[in-house]
């Protein structure tokens, strides 16, 4: 997928960095970033159908996850998608934590930097494993 990058400043060290960002019209996208590797990678919720079967069999089977799974305490089914990919990939919710200091806080994303592309998630070692496996498996 080709993706805007922009670039923003760290407030805690001053660092400047390039984050990727979706556009306002990417409905049911996401970005993930793995934080030990820099790397970003989008997931189309929509479009992965046994992937979101698997994470709402995991929510519906646990009802503190099913609880959390809301915006005011940081989307559970995102973080959930993000464990059972190959990786160790984390949602995106607002900010990306900085690469020298690991802290979350910079400026708005303004000045773009560059387009590149950036690839889907994956999710081989799930499709390896049964409903039941991946559900048993998965954990926060």
């Amino acid at each position: 997928m080709k993706i805007a990058k922009f670039n923003v400043r760290c407030y805690a060290c001053w660092k400047q960095f390039l984050i990727p960002a979706l556009s306002d019209f990417s409905y049911g996208e996401f970005l993930f970033v793995n934080y030990k590797t820099r790397e970003f990678r989008y997931f189309y919720r929509i479009e992965n159908t046994e992937v979101e079967r698997i994470i709402m069999e995991k929510l519906n089977s646990d009802a503190n996850l099913e609880r959390k799974n809301d915006y005011t305490e940081g989307d559970t089914a995102l973080k959930l998608i993000g464990k059972l990919s190959d990786g160790e990939f984390e949602p995106i919710f607002s900010n990306v934590k900085c690469p020298r200091c690991k802290i979350g806080f910079h400026s708005f994303p303004k000045n773009k930097g560059e387009i590149t592309n950036i690839a889907e998630l994956t999710f081989e070692e799930s499709k390896k494993k049964t409903l039941n496996e991946n559900i048993k498996e998965l954990k926060l």
